[in-house]
């Protein structure tokens, strides 16, 4: 596969105002990329100007896949093999063809895939790509039924310590047998314990530079998303549902590898959102629609961003549930140091503590610290950036802000020439 240039940094001039200062409008050109893309550039100056109090800037901007998500054309310019749903058994052998051949597309027509009773894995510069429509029935479908208790867990399609590959432009949609459905919230709810069954899997430590992109996760046996390693985007995929949503790793979107970029994407009737684990450090989470929470939820390793995000509660979600969350468990150790929260939206519709809250706005409650059997005081800084200070899902403002540059907006992630 045709591998793109790494994001480039650009030097403009800058400009200061004030100690505790906002970035200014980004500059938009008439080539504008999305934050993911090939050649994508940054603020020099703001990073710079930010070097001595928020050095992981330099960081941040080297997240997700390093060479960008390609084009659907670049995609498609690599194919080797192109099936049809009347070819759906062929799959596994055409994904063994193109390891042999050291990569390429596997390319799947309208229609659906399956019922697949075993996991699909995709090896180093391999993607498989489909149609996704506004619909499964408009779209590349693949359907999945297998079961895996949970000592011996399972996944629907995976990577293992692969580089360079990904999972583009379909749905994947798991199917229980025996009438079992998910219910959206019922977060101690182990559905049936076959189903431990995961949706998209970027496994291994070792893995680099793989990506997400486009995809419809629908009803993952347990966690519908699960990301290892290093330096992968996924982006622009919708996560939907999940049948195990119990304590002890259930129903996840997990983030448990550094470096990776996740944005715009929609989730939704999951456990958690969370990053965690030590390996977890230096990701970007941007510009993603939730209505879940955010959890920094045990041991993660520092230094992740998370920006401008919506993270809005659904009604009938238990009321422990807060959009955003730390440890809450004795079991679970603290959250990393300078974890970075700008510039999101929370609104809690969920129990007696309802509320909409909108950028400017600060919030006080009571809420109580499972970790030291206290009750303790919450506060959400809607527009400040806020790090959590202990195990009870307390934050503090943190001052000063990034220090303006008239090439960037008020970011930590200074993208410029994107939407």
């Amino acid at each position: 596969m045709k591998l793109s240039k790494k994001p480039q940094k650009t030097s403009t001039p800058y400009l200061l105002s004030g100690v505790i200062a906002c970035l200014i409008s980004t500059t938009i050109t008439s080539e504008a990329k999305r934050i993911g893309d090939p050649n994508v550039t940054f603020s020099n100056n703001a990073i710079s100007q930010n070097s001595r109090e928020y050095p992981m800037m330099e960081q941040w901007v080297t997240a997700g896949r390093r060479t960008g998500i390609p084009s659907n054309s670049d995609i498609d310019s690599n194919e080797k093999f192109n099936l049809t749903p009347a070819q759906n058994s062929q799959i596994f052998d055409r994904v063994n063809d193109l390891r042999n051949m050291r990569g390429g597309t596997l390319r799947l027509r309208r229609g659906q895939y399956g019922t697949y009773r075993q996991r699909i894995r995709a090896y180093n510069n391999t993607v498989i790509s489909g149609i996704k429509g506004s619909s499964a029935s408009r779209s590349s479908q693949l359907i999945f039924n297998h079961r895996a208790e949970k000592d011996s867990s399972s996944v629907c399609l995976s990577t293992f310590n692969a580089t360079n590959s990904g999972f583009a432009n379909f749905w994947l949609t798991y199917r229980a047998r025996k009438g079992a459905k998910p219910e959206p919230f019922a977060m101690s709810s182990h559905s049936q314990t076959n189903l431990y069954v995961s949706g998209i899997s970027i496994g291994g430590s070792n893995s680099r530079d793989n990506f997400i992109q486009n995809c419809y996760v629908q009803n993952a046996g347990t966690n519908p998303v699960v990301i290892s390693g290093k330096h992968h985007t996924v982006r622009d995929t919708t996560v939907k549902g999940t049948y195990n949503k119990g304590g002890g790793a259930e129903g996840y979107f997990a983030i448990y590898g550094g470096n990776n970029l996740i944005a715009a994407n929609s989730v939704e009737h999951i456990r958690h959102f969370t990053l965690q684990n030590t390996t977890s450090t230096h990701n970007v989470v941007i510009r993603n629609t939730l209505r879940q929470d955010i959890s920094f939820h045990t041991d993660d390793g520092g230094e992740n961003l998370i920006e401008r995000n919506t993270a809005r509660l659904h009604d009938n979600m238990p009321d422990r549930w807060r959009p955003m969350l730390t440890v809450w468990s004795r079991q679970h150790k603290d959250v990393g140091a300078r974890n970075y929260v700008y510039h999101n939206t929370f609104m809690e519709n969920n129990g007696e503590n309802a509320f909409y809250g909108e950028a400017t706005n600060i919030r006080s409650g009571q809420t109580s610290c499972t970790a030291s059997n206290e009750t303790t005081q919450l506060r959400w800084f809607f527009n400040n950036v806020y790090q959590p200070v202990d195990r009870c899902h307390k934050f503090r403002s943190n001052d000063p802000r990034p220090i303006q540059a008239n090439d960037a907006s008020d970011t930590f992630y200074p993208i410029i020439t994107a939407n």
